[in-house]
């Protein structure tokens, strides 16, 4: 039976504590929702300890904002609402499932860096989601179905190799870390890797 946990922020902004929550602290099994019907309180959450969940939705009902301090590992997807807002500091975010954004993602540091970590993922929404450090696993494919981005100032290098985009989608203000991968200034329908691939903004 499918598990889910609310954010009430009741309490404190504790990630950690369970009386935030209304079933628990979320883990590997339970759904966490960050700005439910069951958001209650004045606080908003924020992750200090390494943590799990099985997905994790931001924003919907409430608008809320859910900063990231500490390595978070979501097994299912990560969808950011419209009204949603997840501030990344520089612990890892590991997604073993689809990433949609139609919110606000909004990378705080340098070594802000998300991981995707599945087998074929999706990466949409309607908004463009601007990473600073993107990694896909070794053996992962990404399908990419709205834009990508890099914030900040450097050379403007994206790479095609891993990665599958819709006539839409493009990759821009990237430098692509991997083996001597093809580059171009549009994504396209990218050849496949078992190598890991590393994306980050250039320098």
């Amino acid at each position: 039976i499918a598990q889910s946990t609310s954010w009430t922020g009741t309490v404190s902004t504790s990630w950690s504590n369970s009386a935030n929550w209304t079933n628990g602290v979320p883990d590997s099994t339970k759904d966490a929702f960050i700005g439910d019907g069951y958001y209650s309180g004045t606080y908003e959450p924020r992750i200090t300890t390494r943590g799990t969940c099985k997905s994790l939705t931001i924003g919907g009902v409430h608008p809320i904002t859910f900063t990231q301090a500490m390595v978070l590992r979501v097994f299912e997807n990560v969808h950011i609402e419209s009204n949603g807002t997840l501030t990344h500091g520089s612990p890892a975010l590991y997604v073993a499932g689809n990433w949609i954004n139609n919110g606000t993602y909004n990378p705080t540091s340098a070594n802000s860096q998300v991981v995707f970590s599945g087998t074929l993922q999706t990466v949409g929404g309607t908004s463009t989601t601007n990473f600073i450090k993107l990694d896909v696993a070794r053996n992962s494919t990404i399908i990419l179905a709205n834009d990508i981005t890099s914030i900040g100032a450097g050379r403007r290098r994206v790479c095609s190799t891993g990665l599958s985009a819709s006539t839409v989608a493009r990759v821009t203000g990237l430098i692509c870390c991997a083996s001597k991968p093809p580059q171009s200034d549009r994504t396209g329908n990218g050849a496949q890797t078992s190598r890991a691939l590393h994306l980050q903004h250039g320098q």
